[in-house]
C-alpha cells in the first residue's frame, strides 16, 4: 500500500521550479530518512504489543486476552515456530523507503508566497498481503492475526488448555481442539485487543 512522505519547501527564491528539482536529492534523503524512522517505530510497537509478546513465550505462556490458557496453542502453532520473528522478517522487507527520482512537485501560490510542495511515495504492506503471511495453521486460511484483533476467536469454545506433548494431535503440546462444546467456555468471551490495523494507522498518521 503506497504510502505519501511529503516534504515542504517555502518560498524558495525565484527560480522555483529549476531549484526545486535541483534539490530533489537532499529533500529525498529526508522523505528517506524519516520513513525509516517511523518503519523502525512500528517495529518496535510491534515487538512490544501484548499479543506479540504472548506468542513470543510460546506454548505455555498464559493470555491476557481470554480467561485462562496460551495464546500460541490456541491459535495453534507447532511448538518449534516462531511466528512473530517471521512477521517480524515479513514487515521488514515489506516497509520501502520513497526512491531518489522519483518525487512529484506542485507549486502553489497562497497570497503572492510562492511554495513547492514535494511529495515521495513510499510503500507499506496492505492487509491482503499480511493476510496471507498469517493464515491459522489448522485452517490455512483467513488471517489470526487480523482476526483475533477484531475478536474472532474461531472455535474458541472447544478449546482445551492442558500438558498434551505426546498427544499427536496437539502441534503445540498445550492445546487441543475438543469434539464438543466444553460448557465452561460460553461463560467467557475472549477480549478484543487492537493490534495491527491499529499499528499501521498509527504509522500512516504519523506522516
Amino acid at each position: 500500500m503506497p504510502v505519501k512522505v511529503e516534504v515542504d519547501i517555502e518560498q524558495i527564491a525565484k527560480t522555483i521550479g529549476t531549484q526545486a528539482r535541483v534539490m530533489e536529492p537532499q529533500m529525498a534523503n529526508a522523505a528517506i530518512i524519516k520513513f525509516n524512522y517511523k518503519k523502525r517505530e512500528f517495529l518496535k510497537n510491534f515487538d512490544e504489543h501484548q499479543i506479540s509478546k504472548e506468542l513470543v513465550a510460546g506454548p505455555g505462556a498464559y493470555s491476557k486476552l481470554f480467561e485462562w490458557g496460551s495464546l500460541f496453542a490456541f491459535i495453534g502453532f507447532d511448538k518449534n515456530d516462531v511466528p512473530i520473528d517471521k512477521l517480524n522478517n515479513f514487515f521488514n522487507s515489506s516497509f520501502r523507503p520513497p526512491e531518489k527520482g522519483k518525487g512529484s512537485a506542485k507549486s502553489i501560490d497562497i497570497v503572492s508566497k510562492k511554495r513547492i510542495d514535494y511529495t515521495f511515495v513510499g510503500y507499506r504492506p496492505n492487509l491482503k498481503e499480511i493476510t496471507e503471511q498469517t493464515p491459522w495453521p489448522w485452517k490455512g486460511s483467513g488471517s489470526w492475526a487480523l482476526d483475533i484483533e477484531e475478536g474472532k476467536f474461531l472455535y474458541y469454545a472447544y478449546y482445551l488448555f492442558g500438558h498434551f506433548e505426546n498427544v499427536e494431535a496437539s502441534h503445540s503440546g498445550r492445546g487441543l481442539q475438543a469434539k464438543k462444546k466444553l460448557k465452561l467456555r460460553e461463560q467467557y468471551k475472549p477480549k478484543k485487543m487492537p493490534y495491527i490495523r491499529k499499528l499501521l494507522k498509527d504509522f500512516d498518521n504519523s506522516f
